[in-house]
């Protein structure tokens, strides 16, 4: 699946109520907060994020909730996806395991629909669906947007005799 098709699938989230972002902005901390804690509990939190991206990790949690709160405040499903195809490589060069975004998408699902109203986590819930469908795709993505760049270095040492 390629961006255009990934902007083709994301669901149209304009319509979301005032009500249900505010709800969202007001809970954000509480929402980071135990992210936080409970990605941090999981015993192959190493493995997910690499040796020293915990602080990484625990900043990309933050960056995320804004993100999204912004997103739904003025959704753009262009800017969905170039974000978040930009996370995945910018994350995936620095050691984060494809398996993150699958823990990481869950567990907010999981934490918003604890502490969000019932309304509210109904009308978010379509983009954590489509980010939960959409971990491979990103992936297959980052994989060979990795590849690219790591041939044009090499290239490009070559020609040089670096």
């Amino acid at each position: 699946m390629n961006i255009n098709q990934l902007i083709d699938i994301a669901p149209d989230l304009s319509h979301i109520s005032h009500t249900h972002i505010t709800e969202l902005a007001e809970k954000m901390d509480k929402l980071v907060a135990e992210m936080n804690e409970t990605m941090c509990k999981r015993s192959d939190i190493l493995t997910l994020v690499g040796e020293d991206n915990i602080q990484m990790m625990k900043d990309n949690h933050a960056n995320h909730l804004r993100f999204v709160h912004s997103l739904l405040e003025q959704y753009n499903k262009q800017v969905l996806v170039d974000t978040v195809a930009w996370v995945y490589r910018s994350y995936r060069s620095r050691g984060f395991h494809v398996n993150y975004w699958a823990a990481q998408i869950n567990t907010w699902i999981d934490l918003m629909k604890r502490h969000l109203s019932e309304d509210t986590f109904e009308s978010i819930f379509p983009l954590y669906k489509w980010f939960s469908i959409s971990v491979p795709h990103f992936s297959n993505m980052s994989d060979d947007d990795l590849k690219n760049a790591e041939l044009n270095l090499h290239k490009a040492t070559t020609e040089h005799g670096l």
